[in-house]
């Protein structure tokens, strides 16, 4: 029997029902190792003050909150991770280069100052 009691948000639920069977079974066996020691089996964030802790062999995350006044185990979300070879199919949008604006030569020199008259000038001055 689980030494702490679980108590689940709404968005940790649908997270839940949404994973595959596989994950969902690694998922049970990570989160009752969690009901009996919760602070045995994950990673604090003391900022955050939340625990983390992965399962299926790093494909999912969960992270969770735990309250030993009340003995319980807050799951406030379940993450998955999408496999490498999927992510530009599901998002088409993202092959676009990810990083500052080009910026032309022309548009380059129009930004140095003339070091006679102190003017934004081209080469011409």
């Amino acid at each position: 029997m689980a030494l702490y009691s679980p108590i689940w948000l709404e968005i940790a639920r649908e997270q839940y029902a949404a994973l595959p069977d596989d994950m969902r079974r690694s998922f049970d066996a990570t989160f009752s190792a969690i009901l009996d020691d919760p602070k045995g089996g994950g990673r604090y964030d003391k900022r955050a003050d939340q625990w983390t802790a992965v399962f299926a062999g790093g494909r999912g995350l969960l992270t969770c909150a735990v309250n030993d006044q009340y003995v319980k185990v807050i799951v406030l979300r379940i993450v998955r991770s999408v496999p490498q070879s999927m992510r530009f199919a599901m998002q088409p949008w993202t092959r676009r280069r990810i990083g500052p604006p080009a910026v032309s030569r022309r548009a380059v020199r129009r930004r140095v100052r003339c070091g006679r008259c102190r003017r934004r000038s081209g080469p011409a001055c």
